[in-house]
């Protein structure tokens, strides 16, 4: 579900990993997953790689 501005704002998100739409839809394990992906995409983005 995209995510306006306004709504990265909201203390509840988290890029990458929840908002507000989704915050009770997954565990906390997926959460552990996406935020482990979201390093990995944060780490290509620093060696300015394509992601795919």
């Amino acid at each position: 579900m995209p995510v306006s501005i306004h709504d990265q704002k909201r203390k509840e998100y988290r890029e990458g990993i929840q908002c507000h739409f989704c915050i009770n839809k997954f565990s906390d394990d997926d959460r552990k997953r996406f935020e482990e992906r979201q390093k990995q995409i944060d780490r290509l983005k620093m060696k300015n790689h394509k992601i795919y």
